[in-house]
C-alpha cells in the first residue's frame, strides 16, 4: 500500500509540475471585463482578469486600479466555496494575482440568470416595481450568441438545437438552483442579498461542471443596510473599499 501511495504522489507531483510549465497563449475570447487564453497544454485555458468594468459602449471604458485582482480573488474563493458543496467546476489553481488556469472544457452555448430580486432590466421587462424580492427564483436561459443578441431561449431550443440533452439540462438546472441557494445564504450572513447572477456550464469528461467564474460583473449584491442599491460597487463613492469589503468577507 505504501508503494502505491508513493507513486501517487509521484505521479500527482509531475502533474502539478506540468501545471507550472504551462504558458499562456493567444485570447480565444476578448470581452471589457476579462479575456480567455489558449495555452500550450490542450488541457487548460487561462482567464485574464481585466481592470475595466463590463460596459456596453466601449467608447466609455471605465478602468479601475486592483479591479483585474480583485476579482480573480472574489472568483476563486467562490470556486473553492462551491466546491466545499460538491459543486464541479472547471477551476484548476491561481497562478497570477489576477488569472487563472481552468480546465478546457465543451462549452454548452447557453447564459444562464437567475434573479432573486427585481432589478432595472427585470422591472422594465416585466413592469415589476424594481427591488422586490421575489416569491421564488427566477431562472432564465439566454443563447450566448453575440451576433443573435443572445436571445431568451426555453428547454425546447435547447434540446431542438442539440445544445444540451434533457439530462444535460436537468444537471445544469438543478446546479443553478444549488448555487443560488448556498451563495443567497452566504451573502445574507454577510449583510448582502445575492439579487441576481448568471453562469455557464461545459462538459468534461463527460460530466457537467460550472464553468463560469462569479465576480461583481456577472452578478448584483444588495446592501443589506442600503435598500433600494444595485452592484455593491456601483452605490459607493470608494469602488477600492467595496472591493476590500467583500474580499473580507471570502477570507
Amino acid at each position: 500500500m505504501l508503494i502505491i501511495f508513493l507513486k501517487e504522489l509521484v505521479l500527482y507531483n509531475k502533474l502539478e509540475d506540468l501545471v507550472l510549465d504551462i504558458k499562456k497563449g493567444k485570447a480565444l475570447i476578448n470581452k471589457n471585463e476579462k479575456s480567455i487564453h489558449a495555452t500550450n497544454d490542450d488541457r487548460f485555458e487561462i482567464i485574464h482578469f481585466k481592470e475595466t468594468l463590463p460596459v456596453k459602449n466601449k467608447k466609455n471604458v471605465t478602468k479601475i486600479r486592483g479591479k483585474g485582482e480583485n476579482n480573480c480573488t472574489v472568483s476563486v474563493g467562490l470556486y473553492k466555496y462551491l466546491k466545499s458543496f460538491n459543486i464541479p467546476s472547471h477551476f484548476k489553481k491561481k497562478i497570477q494575482s489576477n488569472e487563472i488556469l481552468v480546465k478546457k472544457v465543451d462549452l454548452i452555448p447557453v447564459t444562464i440568470s437567475i434573479w432573486n430580486i427585481v432589478s432595472k432590466k427585470f422591472s422594465r421587462n416585466y413592469d415589476i416595481k424594481k427591488g422586490e424580492f421575489l416569491k421564488c427564483p427566477v431562472i432564465e436561459y439566454y443563447l450566448n450568441n453575440k451576433k443573435l443578441n443572445y436571445p431568451m431561449i426555453n428547454l425546447d431550443h435547447i434540446i431542438a438545437f442539440d445544445y444540451a440533452t434533457d439530462d444535460e439540462f436537468k444537471t445544469m438546472d438543478i446546479y443553478s438552483r444549488k448555487i443560488n441557494a448556498i451563495l443567497k445564504a452566504y451573502f445574507e450572513r454577510r449583510g448582502y442579498k445575492l439579487g441576481y447572477f448568471e453562469v455557464e456550464f461545459g462538459k468534461l469528461d463527460n460530466e457537467i461542471v460550472l464553468a463560469s467564474d462569479i465576480t461583481p460583473d456577472n452578478c448584483q449584491l444588495w446592501d443589506m443596510k442600503e435598500p433600494g442599491s444595485r452592484w455593491f460597487y456601483l452605490n459607493r463613492k470608494q469602488i477600492s473599499e467595496a472591493y476590500k469589503e467583500l474580499i473580507g468577507m471570502l477570507l
